[in-house]
């Protein structure tokens, strides 16, 4: 499995190429959201996207990368960006988060900026489509702050475009999210799922960056709104309210001493292909226990050791836990060799 924000798998290149947005006219492959895997269905496809002309320079593109050409792949895309290609901006984030050794190192600011295009683009539309597709652009660009790769001090003006596009982001879905009755148990359809679980992802994402500038109040503030955001069928979804509810209780008097000075923090765990995670409904009050559940006697971190009331737990096994970032990713390239996802 690749790392976290990792979008190549070598082994597959010529296979499934370097993106689920490039075109493609055959069979479509599957596998890991951040892997290089086939385009899915024209359904879920993210609009608007360019014109014809961009889409015969990302079939071009498509050719020189697999080629490893990536100099004129990059150029090419460019070209497909400028003519309002999400497809293009994506995959241009993509390469930039990963580099390609002696041709195309990595740079994170610049991938920031075409993940930026990629959403502007998504989001010009009204009401913005939410798709798996649009999930997985939104965690590939959040994965970028959660990881530090850019951050105020170092990128200030990367940093604050992306914290207000993701503020305008969120507030727009959240004007477009359908109406949620009391007691409305019945499953959210399809798009409504996904803006749901585009929301929770964007308000975490926000309250640690706030976090990061000493805003507390604004960091409680987005960790209030995304536990508050209606339940997902999206598994991931619940794991990581569950990381807002945890770094909220930061913030809360009459907590125990060893974890009222702990710092908010988020696990940062492969994400699966987001249409691989609809699971079966669940109710307001279940997911409301789930949500407390991790609020238990202390347990040991997996890392180092140390022991605490209150800890993230891995969204995938639902079993390790971690006293703090630098533990999770010290940990990360043993735990992968065995994390097996909960069964149903």
């Amino acid at each position: 499995m690749p790392s976290p924000g990792c979008l190549v798998d070598e082994s597959t290149r010529d296979a499934s190429l370097f993106s689920r947005y490039f075109p493609t006219t055959t069979t479509h492959h599957t596998g890991l959201m951040r892997s290089m895997t086939m385009s899915p269905p024209a359904a879920t496809t993210p609009e608007p996207d360019g014109d014809d002309e961009s889409h015969e320079l990302l079939l071009q593109a498509q050719g020189h990368y697999i080629s490893h050409r990536f100099e004129k792949a990059v150029a090419l895309l460019k070209q497909a960006a400028k003519r309002g290609s999400v497809q293009a901006a994506v995959n241009l984030g993509a390469i930039y988060i990963n580099g390609e050794q002696g041709k195309v190192p990595k740079d994170y600011p610049r991938a920031c900026k075409w993940y930026l295009q990629a959403l502007t683009l998504t989001t010009n539309a009204t009401p913005i489509n939410c798709t798996p597709d649009l999930l997985d652009i939104v965690q590939r660009f959040t994965d970028i702050f959660k990881l530090h790769q850019v951050d105020r001090d170092q990128n200030p003006f990367e940093w604050k475009q992306a914290y207000e596009k993701l503020r305008t982001m969120e507030k727009k879905l959240n004007q477009e999210s359908d109406p949620v009755e009391p007691n409305d148990n019945e499953t959210p359809r399809k798009e409504e799922n996904y803006r749901r679980a585009i929301r929770i992802v964007i308000l975490l994402t926000r309250g640690l960056m706030s976090y990061d500038i000493s805003d507390h109040k604004k960091a409680a503030s987005c960790y209030r709104k995304c536990i508050s955001v209606p339940p997902s069928t999206l598994e991931e979804s619940l794991s990581l309210q569950q990381t807002a509810l945890l770094n909220l209780q930061q913030f809360l008097p009459n907590i125990p001493q060893d974890t009222a000075t702990a710092s908010p923090l988020s696990i940062d765990i492969p994400h699966t292909d987001a249409a691989s995670l609809l699971t079966s409904p669940s109710t307001p009050s279940e997911d409301a226990k789930l949500l407390t559940d991790l609020l238990v006697s202390p347990v040991a971190c997996a890392n180092c050791g140390k022991e605490k009331l209150l800890m993230p737990i891995c969204s995938k096994c639902k079993v390790i836990k971690y006293c703090n970032t630098q533990c999770q990713r010290e940990h990360y390239k043993l735990h992968k060799l065995e994390c097996v996802p909960k069964s149903k």
